[in-house]
């Protein structure tokens, strides 16, 4: 765990409504479940129908208004977002006195729950087939960085300038690793856990090995969003474009995850403008081969 939930705010014995099923929320419903402080008698989030996807007892915001509760614990990291929250709990009659929230430290290691076998042959029935092209955008130039380099992976071509632009895209990465910090990008990393610019590397040679042999399954599917934006497996997707195969998918039920890998991303961690002007050529041709 993470985050430690307030204690010191929160009288024991509560009834709690939780309401923020993220990263903070996660670590809060299971520090209270474990320690048996209080009691959530309600795990609330916008996005509940996710959650619920992934199995966790969590329910529309407007639950909380035919439920008892001595207090409203907000389980967010950003203050904006908590004054967000408070401002809709304000407007719905929610006292000020029932509203807790504290800034968030963290602390221990992060989480990272697994994607387990089963469930993935599961969800996989529901996968289905697209053109990997299609999640081409000018908000996802590393998928244009990540093909380059699959390219010369493929072709045996090492110490390239796309593989230079590889590392430095990785550099990006908050400690050169995957983000399992948040549950949602925790849950898929059961394809794999990535740390340092040669284990991205030494992984991305191995799927692109495995992807040659065997054709990509429908069982190593990439999760989308409800705006068939990509959830994880941008390295799949950049590798299933450099050898011409189409990509199984399977969309989940939430809606708003966003990457930021712009030009303006780019060239405010370091890539070159000529760089950035080339990936964006590239990018036209591609999307524009497409159309």
């Amino acid at each position: 765990m993470k985050y430690l939930f307030p204690f010191s705010l929160v009288k024991q014995g509560s009834d709690v409504v939780l309401y923020g099923a993220g990263y903070v929320g996660y670590d809060y419903y299971r520090q209270v479940l474990i320690s048996g402080y209080c009691k959530t008698v309600l795990w609330v989030d916008k996005q509940y129908q996710w959650y619920q996807d992934l199995g966790m007892p969590v329910f529309s915001p407007e639950s909380l208004f035919e439920t008892y509760y001595d207090v409203i614990v907000i389980a967010v990291k950003e203050e904006r977002t908590y004054l967000a929250i408070k401002k809709w709990l304000n407007g719905r009659g929610v006292l000020e006195e029932k509203i807790i929230w504290h800034v968030v430290n963290e602390w221990q290691c992060d989480i990272a729950p697994k994607y387990d076998k089963e469930r993935i042959i599961r969800e996989s029935k529901t996968a289905f087939i697209v053109d990997p092209k299609m999640f081409l955008s000018p908000d996802r130039l590393d998928l244009v960085i990540r093909l380059r380099y699959a390219r010369d992976l493929i072709n045996n071509h090492k110490g390239s300038e796309s593989e230079m632009l590889y590392e430095k895209l990785i550099r990006t990465l908050p400690d050169e690793e995957e983000p399992t910090y948040d549950y949602m990008m925790a849950y898929f990393t059961g394809y794999s856990q990535k740390h340092g610019i040669e284990s991205f590397k030494q992984s991305y040679a191995d799927l692109i090995h495995s992807m040659v042999l065997s054709g990509f399954s429908n069982e190593d599917f990439v999760p989308i969003d409800v705006h068939n934006q990509l959830i994880n497996g941008a390295h799949r997707i950049a590798a299933a474009i450099a050898l011409g195969e189409k990509v199984w998918v399977r969309k989940y039920n939430f809606d708003g995850f966003h990457y930021d890998f712009s030009a303006r991303f780019l060239l405010e961690n370091g890539f070159d403008i000529n760089d950035v002007d080339s990936i964006l050529k590239e990018l036209e041709d591609l999307t524009h081969a497409v159309l």
